[in-house]
């Protein structure tokens, strides 16, 4: 029993693990976009979309695979995802009357920052004590 879960822990964050699935994301990323830049079929920002959901699809499956089931993990990646997509790239254009958009998307790069570490912040919180989240 106690090898069992010495032998998880370990592949579950071994570097080889990290850096294949690390190298996976802006690999996929940059293909999808740069083939559907090349084609002419979307714009770019819905290209970055489109490569970085596809991306999260195809993560889950590189070893060493999450141990939270695969809706779960597939959900909360593609939020964090969308809603980087909406702060970067649409939010900007809607403030541009009153701003300017470099600003505009450096206000919403900064909240959407900071909502992430709100929630990721909230999420280690409650692993580490879970009798504390009910």
């Amino acid at each position: 029993m106690r090898s069992e879960v010495s032998s998880s822990v370990l592949n579950r964050w071994s570097l080889e693990g990290l850096l294949s699935r690390s190298l996976c994301v802006p690999f996929v990323m940059f293909l999808m976009t740069y083939l559907l830049q090349r084609t002419f079929v979307i714009p770019f920002d819905e290209s970055c979309l489109l490569a970085a959901i596809v991306a999260i699809l195809i993560l889950y499956w590189v070893p060493p695979r999450p141990k939270e089931n695969y809706l779960y993990w597939v959900i909360t990646r593609t939020v964090i995802v969308i809603g980087a997509y909406v702060a970067l790239f649409k939010v900007p254009w809607l403030l541009t009357s009153i701003i300017s958009y470099r600003l505009g998307g450096f206000l919403c790069l900064a909240a959407y920052l900071i909502c992430f570490w709100v929630l990721a912040r909230k999420k280690r919180k409650s692993v580490q004590n879970p009798e504390r989240s009910r």
